[in-house]
C-alpha cells in the first residue's frame, strides 16, 4: 500500500477525532455551574473551532507537511481530551469541595486554554488562496481562545475563603454553617435544602474513600473536615454509631505506628518511604534489625525524617474524631435510652474542656436541657453537673442562664441535704464571680447560712470553695452581716475595717444582736477593727456613737477583748470625753460608764503598768467625776456610775482611797440614806462603802457626829429589815469595819444588829429551827460573822455580855463543822476572844481573892457583875471542867471545853487552805495560857486528835499558821508525851522544816525537845 494513503488515512482519522472532541467540550460546558462566563466564552470558541474544522475537512485543504500537521492535531486531541475530563470531574465533584477547589482548577483550565491556542497556530495549511477566509477565521478563533480569563470571582473566593477558616477554627457554628451553604447554593444556582446536602455528603464520603484507598491520608482528612462542617449544620443526622466507629477505625488504622499499633505522637519517614512512630523504630533499630519492618528492604542508612504532614493529618484527625464525638454526644443527651444518655453524658463533659465546644451547647440553647437533667434521679449527675461548670465559665451570659433555669436552686437543695458535691460548689463558685448574680445568690434562701457550715467540711476542697465563694458575696454589707448571723466573722470584720463610717454605725448595730461564741470571738481580736471600732466614738452622728458604744459592751462580754481595747491608747480617753460632754444624750453616757466598767472589771491588776492609759481611770479628775455622777445625776445614771465606782475601788487601791479622801462625797453617799432612793441604787451605795472600807486601817470613813450616827442605825435597819440577803450582807461587813471607840460600841450596843447576827447564825443550828432564816446565804453568814468578831473582842465586855446573853456558843462551834472557810475562821476567832476574856477575867477575880480572902461573893459579883452575868447562863450545867473543875462554873467563867468547842477548833486545822486553820490555833492556845491548868488543858487537846491536827498544819499549812503550830506543839510537847505513829510523822515534817529559813529555829527547838537533835546542834 502507498505509505502516502496510509498517512492521509491517519490525519482523516485525527481530524475527525479532534472534531468530535471540540464539539464533546462545547456539550461537557453547556451545564457547568461555577465560573460560567468564562466556561461559556470558551465553549464558544471551541464550538467555533470545531465548525470551521469541520468545513476545511469538507473541503479537503491540504497540511502543507504531513507528519507535522499529524504531531500537530495529535497534540489538540489530547489536550481537548484533557480539558473535556477537567470539565467533567468539575461537575461530577461535591459542590463544596467544587467551591475549595475552584481556584486550582480554573488555574489547570487557564493553562491549557493557552496550551490549546499554540498548538492550532501550529497548523500548517495548503491551498492557501482558496482558504484565505478560514485562515483568517482560524486566527481570529486563536486570539480570542487565547484572550479567555479563568478566574474565580470575588464572591466564590470569599466562600472558599470563609469556609477554609471555619474549618480551620474547629469552631462548630450552625448558624454561620447554614449561612455558608446558602452563600454556596446561591453561587450554583440552586435552593438549599436537607437533600442538597444529603448529596453534597455521599459525594464527600465516596471521594473520601477513594482517596483514603489511595493512601492519600491528607485530602481523606480534608474531606473529613468537610463532612463535619455539613453535619455541623444540623440539616441532616449523623450517621449511626457503627459508621461511626468503622470510619474511625479505617483512619486510625492508616494513622498508627505498625510496631505500636497506637496512634502516632511523633511520626517519622525512614529511608524505604515508610512511616512510624519514633521511638518504635528507634527501638527497632537499637536490636540490631537495619532493614524496613514492612517492606523487608535492608536499609543504606538509619536517617529518621519527621514527617510534618503525616503529624498535621493525625492532629486533624484528633481533631476529626472530637468533633464527631460531640455531635454524637449532643444527639445522644436528647435520648430516652438512659444508657445511652449518661454515656453521652460522660464522653461531653470531656468535651467541654474545648472552648469551642462550649461556644455550640450555647448557641444550641442546651444549658435548660442540662438543669432538667439534674432533676433526673437516673442521670449522670456528676458530668451535668462538670458541663455545667465549663458552660458558666464560658462567658456571663451562660451564668445568668443557669441561674434563671433553676441550677441554682438545685444545688442549694444538695447543699441542705447534705450532699457537697465538689462539682456543686465549684459552679456556684464560678457563678458568684458575675457581680449581677452575686445578690441574687446571696438573697437565696439558706444560701450563706449552708456556705457557712461548709466552712467546716472534711473535704477541704469545699469547705476552701465554699469560703471564696463566701468572699466574693462579701462586697454587700447585708451578706456579711447574714455570714456573723451564721457564726462566720471574718468577712464581717474586714468588710467592717474597709467601710465607711455610715457602713460601720449599721454593721455595729447588727453586730448587738449576734450571737458571739467564745469559739469565734478571736476574729474580733484584730488591731485594725479596734481602731475602727474606737474611731466612731468621736463621730457627731449620736446613731453612730450608740451603735458603737452598744458593740463594744458586746464584745467586753468576752475577756478576751478587754486587752484588744487597752491596747487601742485612745479607748479611755474617748469614752471619758463622751462621759464630760454636754451634747452626749443621757442614755449614751450609761452605756459610755457600762463600757468602762467592763474595762475595768476584767483586766488583772497586773495590767496597770503595762496599760499606761489605765493611769487615767485612777486619775483625781476622773475619780472625782465618777464620784459627782455617782451622789448627783438622776437615779439610773447615779446606779451605773456607783457600778463603776465599785470595781474601780475593787481593781485599784489608788482609786479607793482616793474616793475616801474625797469628804463631800463621801458625806453625800451617806447622805443619800435620808431620803428615798431605788432599792438597787441604795445598794450599790453600800456596797461602794464596804469596797473603800474593808481591808483599810481606818476602817469605814464615817461622816462626823449626828450624821455618823444615823448612818450606823441605817446599816443596822438594813441588816434588820432588807430583804435582800446581799444589802444584808454588805451591811453586815461594813459594820465589822467599823472604827472601834467608845460612841460607835455605844451605838451598836443600843442597836438590834445583835440579835440579827444571832438570826443568821442561827440559820445553821438545828436546835433553833423556828428562827431560820427564809434564804441561807453564805456571804450573810460570812460578814454577820465578821460583825460578831467586832462584838467579842475583849475591849468591848458590854459587847460580850450580849453575846453570853443571846446563847451564840453553840452556832459558833456548830459553824466550826459546817461553815465555809471564812466562816470557819471568823468562828474560831469569836472563840478565840471569849475564850482569852474569860481568861483575863479569871485572873482578875483571883487577884481580888488574895488581896481579901474575907471578901464575900456578894462582894465580887458587885465589883465584876459583867464578867459574872456573863457566863451565867450561857454554859449548860454539866458534870464539872475536866481543865478547871469545879472552879468552871457556868456562872463565872467560859471555857472552851464545856462548850465542846474542842473537838471542832481541832477538825478546823484540817482546812489548811484558809486562814481557818491559822484561827483555831490562836482558839486552841488560849487553854494553855492559865500556868495552873496547862497540863489538864494538853491533855485535853491531845484527848482530841489535835497532835494530828496540828502536824497536818505542819506539813501543808501556811507560814504564819506553821509559825502558831509549832508554838502549840512547842508547849504540848512539855507536858506530854506523843504515840509512836505520830512521833514518827511529826519527825520526818519537822526536819523538812528545818530548810525553811523563818522557822528551822523553832523546829530545831522542837526536835530537840523529842530528842532528836542534841543540845549542842548548830542550829542554836
Amino acid at each position: 500500500m502507498d505509505l502516502g494513503c496510509v498517512g492521509e488515512a491517519v490525519l482523516e482519522e485525527l481530524w475527525s477525532k479532534v472534531i468530535l472532541r471540540a464539539m464533546e467540550l462545547v456539550s461537557e460546558t453547556d451545564d457547568i455551574m461555577f465560573e460560567k462566563g468564562s466556561f461559556r466564552e470558551f465553549s464558544k470558541h471551541i464550538s467555533q473551532l470545531s465548525i470551521i474544522f469541520e468545513a476545511l475537512h469538507t473541503k479537503r485543504v491540504e497540511a502543507t507537511s504531513l507528519k507535522s500537521t499529524t504531531v500537530t492535531l495529535e497534540a489538540l486531541h489530547s489536550q481537548l481530551n484533557k480539558a473535556c475530563k477537567i470539565i467533567k470531574d468539575y461537575k461530577s465533584r461535591s459542590k463544596l469541595l467544587l467551591m475549595l477547589n475552584s481556584h486550582s482548577v480554573l488555574k489547570q483550565m487557564q493553562e491549557l486554554t493557552t496550551e490549546i491556542a499554540g498548538t492550532i497556530a501550529l497548523l500548517q495549511l495548503a491551498n492557501m488562496d482558496t482558504t484565505l477566509k478560514l485562515k483568517f477565521d482560524v486566527d481570529k478563533i486563536i486570539n480570542n481562545v487565547r484572550s479567555v480569563e479563568f478566574s474565580s470571582r470575588t464572591k466564590t473566593e470569599a466562600i472558599a475563603s470563609e469556609i477554609e477558616k471555619s474549618i480551620a477554627s474547629h469552631v462548630i457554628n450552625r448558624d454561620h454553617t447554614i449561612e455558608l451553604l446558602h452563600k454556596i447554593a446561591e453561587a450554583c444556582g440552586t435552593s438549599m435544602n436537607a437533600s442538597l446536602v444529603q448529596n453534597e455528603l455521599a459525594l464527600l464520603k465516596q471521594e473520601k474513600e477513594e482517596l483514603e484507598a489511595q493512601k492519600k491520608q491528607s485530602e481523606a482528612l480534608q474531606l473529613s473536615q468537610l463532612i463535619t462542617f455539613l453535619y455541623s449544620s444540623d440539616m441532616v443526622l449523623y450517621p449511626p454509631e457503627e459508621e461511626f466507629i468503622a470510619h474511625q477505625q479505617n483512619s486510625f488504622d492508616s494513622l498508627s505506628c505498625p510496631l505500636y499499633h497506637e496512634l502516632m505522637m511523633e511520626p517519622v519517614t525512614i529511608v524505604c518511604g515508610h512511616n512510624f512512630e519514633r521511638k518504635a523504630i528507634q527501638e527497632h533499630f537499637r536490636h540490631g534489625m537495619i532493614s524496613c519492618p514492612i517492606c523487608k528492604q535492608e536499609l543504606p542508612s538509619v536517617e529518621l525524617t519527621p514527617n510534618l504532614s503525616l503529624l498535621a493529618s493525625i492532629k486533624q484527625w484528633k481533631q476529626r474524631d472530637m468533633d464527631i464525638k460531640f455531635q454524637s454526644a449532643v444527639s445522644g443527651i436528647n435520648s430516652n435510652d438512659h444508657g445511652i444518655l449518661n454515656a453521652s453524658l460522660d464522653n461531653l463533659q470531656g468535651l467541654m474542656e474545648m472552648p469551642r465546644y462550649r461556644e455550640v451547647v450555647s448557641e444550641k440553647g442546651l444549658i435548660t436541657k442540662m438543669v432538667e437533667l439534674l432533676q433526673r434521679n437516673n442521670s449522670n449527675i456528676p458530668a451535668v453537673l462538670k458541663c455545667l461548670y465549663y458552660l458558666s465559665c464560658h462567658c456571663d451570659e451562660n451564668k445568668e442562664i443557669i441561674v434563671e433555669v433553676g441550677a441554682l436552686s438545685y444545688i442549694l437543695k444538695c447543699f441542705y441535704k447534705g450532699e457537697t458535691n465538689t462539682n456543686a460548689i465549684t459552679i456556684l463558685l464560678e457563678l458568684s464571680t458575675n457581680a449581677k448574680l452575686q445578690e441574687k445568690i446571696g438573697n437565696t434562701k439558706y444560701c450563706i447560712p449552708l456556705l457557712v457550715s461548709m466552712l467546716h467540711n472534711d473535704n477541704h476542697d469545699v469547705a476552701h470553695k465554699a469560703e471564696k465563694v463566701l468572699i466574693n458575696l462579701s462586697s454587700f454589707t447585708h451578706f456579711v452581716i447574714k455570714m456573723a448571723e451564721a457564726g462566720h466573722f471574718k468577712p464581717f470584720v474586714f468588710h467592717f475595717t474597709e467601710g465607711s463610717l455610715e457602713t460601720r454605725a449599721s454593721m455595729a448595730a447588727a453586730l448587738v444582736d449576734i450571737q458571739i461564741g467564745d469559739d469565734k470571738i478571736k476574729s474580733f481580736e484584730h488591731r485594725h477593727f479596734i481602731c475602727k471600732l474606737v474611731e466612731m466614738l468621736s463621730s457627731h452622728s449620736p446613731a453612730c456613737i450608740g451603735a458603737c458604744l452598744k458593740c463594744i459592751n458586746k464584745l467586753l462580754l468576752h475577756s478576751k477583748m478587754v486587752i484588744c481595747f487597752l491596747d487601742d491608747t485612745s479607748a479611755i480617753s474617748q469614752l471619758i470625753t463622751l462621759l464630760t460632754s454636754a451634747s452626749v444624750e443621757k442614755h449614751w453616757k450609761l452605756e459610755t460608764i457600762e463600757v468602762l466598767r467592763s474595762l475595768i472589771a476584767n483586766f488583772q491588776t497586773s495590767d496597770i503598768q503595762k496599760y499606761p492609759q489605765l493611769q487615767d481611770l485612777q486619775s483625781p479628775k476622773n475619780v472625782n467625776l465618777f464620784m459627782c455622777l455617782a451622789t448627783t445625776a438622776e437615779p439610773r445614771l447615779r446606779l451605773k456610775s456607783l457600778q463603776l465606782l465599785i470595781v474601780l475601788t475593787e481593781k485599784l487601791e489608788i482609786a479607793q482611797n482616793l474616793v475616801r479622801c474625797n469628804k463631800d462625797e463621801i458625806d453625800n453617799l451617806f447622805g443619800s440614806f435620808n431620803t428615798y432612793q431605788p432599792p438597787e441604787v441604795r445598794k450599790q451605795v453600800i456596797k461602794l462603802i464596804y469596797n473603800i472600807s474593808k481591808k483599810h486601817p481606818a476602817g469605814v470613813p464615817l461622816p462626823a457626829a449626828q450624821a455618823a450616827e444615823y448612818a450606823i442605825y441605817a446599816l443596822v435597819a438594813i441588816l434588820n429589815s432588807s430583804p435582800d440577803n446581799m444589802e444584808r450582807s454588805i451591811a453586815a461587813g461594813i459594820i465589822s469595819q467599823l472604827p472601834t471607840n467608845e460612841i460607835i460600841d455605844q451605838i451598836l450596843h443600843r442597836s438590834e444588829a445583835l440579835k440579827t447576827i444571832q438570826e443568821v447564825l442561827c440559820t445553821i443550828d438545828n436546835r433553833h429551827p423556828r428562827i431560820r432564816a427564809p434564804n441561807e446565804d453564805e456571804s450573810l453568814l460570812e460578814n454577820a460573822l465578821a460583825a460578831l468578831v467586832r462584838y467579842t473582842q475583849h475591849t468591848n465586855p458590854d459587847d460580850q455580855t450580849q453575846v453570853c446573853d443571846f446563847e451564840l456558843y453553840p452556832s459558833l462551834v456548830c459553824i466550826l463543822s459546817s461553815g465555809s472557810s471564812l466562816a470557819k475562821e471568823y468562828a474560831a476567832i469569836a472563840l478565840a476572844h471569849l475564850s482569852q476574856s474569860a481568861i483575863i477575867s479569871t485572873d482578875d477575880a483571883n487577884i481580888i481573892s488574895k488581896q481579901s480572902n474575907n471578901v464575900s461573893m456578894h462582894k465580887r459579883v458587885r465589883f465584876f457583875p459583867k464578867m459574872f452575868q456573863r457566863f451565867s447562863s450561857s454554859i449548860p450545867q454539866k458534870s464539872m471542867c475536866s481543865i478547871h473543875g469545879s472552879s468552871c462554873s457556868s456562872k463565872h467563867t467560859f471555857c472552851l471545853v464545856k462548850a465542846d468547842a474542842v473537838k471542832p477548833l481541832v477538825h478546823t486545822l484540817s482546812d489548811t487552805g484558809s486562814g481557818a486553820a491559822e484561827a483555831a490555833l490562836t482558839a486552841l492556845s488560849t487553854m494553855l495560857n492559865d500556868s495552873r491548868t496547862l497540863s489538864r488543858a494538853v491533855g485535853a487537846i491531845v484527848d482530841n486528835e489535835g497532835v494530828t491536827g496540828i502536824v497536818e498544819v505542819l506539813e501543808r499549812g501556811t507560814l504564819s499558821a506553821k509559825t502558831k503550830a509549832l508554838n502549840l506543839f512547842h508547849k504540848i510537847l512539855e507536858h506530854t508525851e506523843i504515840r509512836n505513829r505520830q512521833f514518827q510523822r511529826a519527825e520526818r515534817i519537822l526536819i523538812h522544816l528545818l530548810t525553811e529559813d523563818t522557822l528551822k529555829k523553832r523546829a530545831a527547838l522542837v526536835l530537840r525537845q523529842m530528842k532528836i537533835l542534841p543540845d549542842q546542834s548548830s542550829f542554836f
